[in-house]
């Protein structure tokens, strides 16, 4: 019986996806954000791809601002998005979204201009 079992448990575990619930952007050793909620890794992704194009040399605190919009708080660099702060986001960080923005705002504003490209 466990001969003709043991296949078939196999076989559902194989196809079983890993969903990651927490995802990291980390760049030049320092933590730039982590991801808590749904679709971690692909909100990940497109943060990575956003910082490639708005990592400029001169980057200043200045140039890094926030954007309410839709019940969502737009964090912006020279007005390109970089991410977006949901109502989830913040629920999963336990705060509320305006806090939770701000934490956000702030710690882009000091690691950013570190990674800036040297002119």
């Amino acid at each position: 019986m466990i001969n003709i079992l043991a296949p078939m448990i196999f076989m559902l575990t194989a196809d079983v996806k890993v969903v990651k619930r927490i995802d990291n952007v980390g760049m030049g050793g320092l933590g730039i954000l982590t991801v808590r909620t749904l679709e971690p890794s692909q909100r990940v992704d497109r943060v990575y791809e956003r910082l490639a194009e708005v990592l400029e040399p001169n980057l200043t605190a200045n140039d890094i601002t926030a954007s309410r919009s839709k019940g969502c708080i737009s964090i912006l660099v020279k007005g390109k998005l970089v991410y977006t702060v949901t109502a989830a986001d913040a629920k999963a960080n336990k705060s509320k979204l305006d806090d939770y923005a701000a934490k956000v705002l702030l710690h882009l504003k000091t690691v950013l201009p570190e990674l800036a490209p040297v002119k």
